[in-house]
């Protein structure tokens, strides 16, 4: 048995060792590091596994490559370019066989000079520029569906590039939450040792109790979120159920924006391309629609047969009656009219939307950027300082164990928000480069960043590779 002095000993010597494993451990932790495993109470998640996930370029790459929407458009756009030749061919020649028989009663071929077999050709010519007409529309509507081919691979981008940002700003959290969790574990322990050693108390044993469990919610939430938009990806990717994208640990770098976001917005955006092109398209079909009031021609020759007599050369050269203008093409003409009148209108409307989108995405760009800058320079580093006061404080007898979490909380939060800051500023890029139509200047890896290391990226090729059925 212990006397009454030898055991304040013990429970002193415990409050030290908790005192010293809490400052050591905190120290440590507060070092930025990769996200740690998860731990045994929650269950481990694919994804963070440790193992890194391919390059944001393979991931698009990838994309692409099985996109069934992007493949059906680009079946769409190959058709279109085979129609455009058939549209300016002439119609199939015919073939015309008569017999010209002089009487009623009696067969005369032969007999009487005017009865013959003729054989001959009839080949239909239309009006002069009727068939470039045809051809022009026929390029139209390709320029059209290359159109939507464009917005769509521009819409592939922003999603694919969204939600790899999204993971990042979930492992992130991950990571600090994790690395958070042993701190808090640290801080429990030692708590309860001072609360046992009756130097603390039972209020701040139930409140770090109570902030484990909170922590672990959030933990197990980061979890589901994270497995929603690994869904989300995989869907994108054309990966079978289950498969892991792995941590994304870095995102690329982002350019400056170019001068006169919204004004590009209005002439470049996706959706004002395929107005355009519709536009293009609606008034080469009115040309071609008016063309049509111009009469057709009909060539023909051949030959009459008549028996012992001499053959007769046959020629023809016949012109169409527009008898029926009225009641056929001028109420398509009527429609082309208000056809591309509707289309104009249209036009108008995405380019207002394009420059409204330009002008709110070009708010959020320098709306994020200043708060990353704040939270680097003064959120980041004021809420470490404020929660190290804090403990400081309160393992030294001077402080309140509310304020320590607190200032806890508050640190881990500027954490996770300078993490999804970065993950919303570069979506916001890849929305801005989708809408004025940047080809891979939104993120591109710079030489140095590990995405682009030689052996990072022999590493995540191998692993697209694995990922592809």
């Amino acid at each position: 048995m212990l006397d009454v002095s030898e055991e304040a000993g013990v429970r002193s010597k415990a409050v030290v060792a908790g005192l010293v494993w809490f400052l050591v451990g905190s120290a440590v932790l507060r070092a930025e590091s990769p996200a740690a495993p998860a731990s045994d109470e929650l269950p481990a998640h694919p994804g963070m596994a440790g193992v890194e996930a391919p390059p944001l370029a393979e991931l698009l790459s990838l994309a692409e490559r099985r996109s069934p929407r992007l493949v059906a458009l680009a079946a769409r756009l190959a058709a279109a370019e085979e129609r455009v030749g058939p549209e300016g061919a002439l119609a199939n020649p015919m073939v015309e066989a008569r017999l010209q028989n002089v009487g009623l009663g009696r067969w005369s071929l032969g007999d009487e000079e005017m009865s013959m077999l003729e054989l001959g050709v009839r080949q239909t010519l239309p009006w002069p520029g009727k068939r470039q007409a045809r051809r022009d529309l026929a390029r139209a509507e390709t320029a059209t569906v290359a159109a939507e081919l464009a917005s769509a691979r521009r819409e592939l981008v922003r999603e694919v590039t969204t939600l790899v940002a999204r993971l990042y700003a979930l492992d992130r959290e991950r990571g600090v939450l994790e690395e958070a969790h042993e701190l808090l574990e640290l801080l429990a322990a030692t708590v309860t040792a001072r609360y046992g050693a009756g130097e603390g108390e039972q209020e701040a044993v139930l409140k770090v109790q109570l902030e484990l469990a909170m922590h672990d919610e959030r933990r197990i939430e980061v979890a589901g979120e994270r497995a929603e938009v690994e869904a989300d990806l995989r869907g994108l990717l054309d990966l079978p159920a289950g498969s892991p994208i792995g941590v994304v640990t870095t995102l690329p770098p982002v350019s400056p924006l170019p001068e006169g976001v919204a004004r590009l917005a209005a002439e470049r955006a996706a959706e004002v391309a395929v107005r355009r092109a519709m536009e293009t398209a609606s008034e080469r079909r009115l040309a071609t629609e008016r063309n049509e009031l111009r009469p057709d021609f009909t060539a023909a020759g051949g030959v009459g047969l008549r028996g012992a007599n001499d053959p007769v050369l046959l020629l023809g050269l016949g012109i169409e009656l527009p008898f029926w203008r009225k009641s056929r093409q001028e109420p398509r003409i009527r429609a082309a009219e208000h056809d591309l009148d509707a289309v104009r209108a249209e036009r108008r409307e995405a380019e207002i939307s394009a420059r409204a989108a330009g002008e709110r995405l070009l708010g959020s760009w320098w709306r994020l950027d200043g708060q990353l800058r704040l939270s680097s320079e003064a959120i980041l580093p004021q809420s470490s300082a404020a929660f190290d006061a804090a403990r400081t404080a309160y393992l030294h007898g001077q402080g309140d164990f509310s304020t320590v979490v607190e200032d806890y909380g508050r640190w881990l939060d500027a954490r996770v928000a300078q993490a999804r800051l970065e993950a919303e500023r570069l979506a916001v890029r890849v929305q801005i480069a989708a809408l004025l139509g940047e080809e891979g200047d939104a993120a591109s890896p710079s030489p140095t960043s590990p995405a682009a290391s030689p052996t990072g990226s022999g590493a995540n090729r191998s692993l697209v590779e694995g990922l592809v059925p």
